[in-house]
């Protein structure tokens, strides 16, 4: 079930699981072809991924939630749980963008207890330490008490000795651009050029409150510039650095997302073009997580 949602995740080279037998023996033609139909009414209704592997990803949860359902051996509550073990609580998760309540108490439990097993998988380096940014800087996703419970339990300054976490050169530059995107998101611009339905004006509004929400956790870990500016050339140490680097691509990979959902909630027509203003902020925003 674990799924590697984010660089804090993917990062380093991570076994290959081996296929489960469970999946193997009932991996069925008529299984297989369910698969390739629910991929396939995922591509046309709505448009909304661009690719058939990210389709994929995006309903596993709905196909694990069906094979465990054809067998009756789990009660409902783990089924619905399974199905929501990829959804956030501000609504940014799939394969149904539930949020807050609407998550079942075992499904909030499940999925931070995938980002956890992720971050510990075999071969992965610092994993304290990732999981500590990672959660540090998605209080807005995961369950905040358990969060800081998993937290507590942590020690990422072990790690910070001897990961090699690829650092980057100047990972508080790359913040600062971050911020500035973050800050210049083209709301007004983009809803002023050209005639906007109620739809895709719901879908900025909801595109600007995740993109308050990852400011608001930056800020949280003291990584705004006005923050940044306190910090003198004598205190970015190794460890500084460390986690400088793994703060700037956990805050890139959520920007890039957010870009990613704002180009994919758009639905634009076939040769129908997005706005300019927001065309060219998408654009600086893979620019920006590119640097990290």
């Amino acid at each position: 079930m674990v799924s590697f949602r984010a660089p804090l995740e993917r990062s380093g080279t991570a076994p290959k699981p081996k296929m489960n037998s469970f999946l193997f023996q009932n991996g069925s033609r008529a299984f297989r072809k369910l698969t390739a139909a629910i991929v396939a009414i995922t591509l046309f209704c709505g448009g909304l991924f661009s690719t058939t592997a990210e389709a994929q990803t995006n309903t596993h949860p709905l196909l694990s939630t069906m094979l465990l359902e054809r067998h009756h051996q789990y009660s409902k509550d783990v089924v619905r749980a399974v199905g929501e073990h990829h959804e956030c609580l501000d609504g940014s998760g799939y394969p149904r963008n539930l949020s807050s309540d609407a998550i079942s108490p075992l499904g909030k439990i499940l999925a931070l207890a995938q980002v956890v097993a992720a971050m510990f998988a075999p071969g992965r380096n610092a994993p304290e330490m990732r999981l500590s940014v990672l959660l540090r800087m998605n209080t807005h996703r995961y369950d905040n008490t358990m969060s800081m419970q998993v937290v507590g339990l942590l020690k990422p300054q072990h790690d910070a000795i001897s990961a090699d976490t690829g650092r980057l050169q100047d990972p508080v530059s790359v913040l600062r651009e971050i911020d500035r995107l973050l800050c210049q998101l083209p709301l007004a611009h983009t809803a002023g050029e050209v005639a906007i339905s109620a739809t895709r004006l719901e879908m900025l509004g909801l595109i600007g409150r995740h993109a308050g929400q990852l400011r608001r956790s930056l800020a949280g870990v003291g990584a705004v510039p006005d923050q940044l500016d306190q910090l003198g050339k004598d205190a970015l140490d190794e460890t500084v650095l460390a986690e400088l680097t793994l703060l700037t691509r956990e805050a890139a990979w959520q920007l890039r997302t957010l870009g990613r959902q704002a180009r994919r909630r758009w639905q634009a027509q076939q040769d129908e073009h997005l706005p300019s203003t927001l065309e060219q902020w998408l654009s600086d925003v893979e620019a920006a997580a590119d640097r990290a």
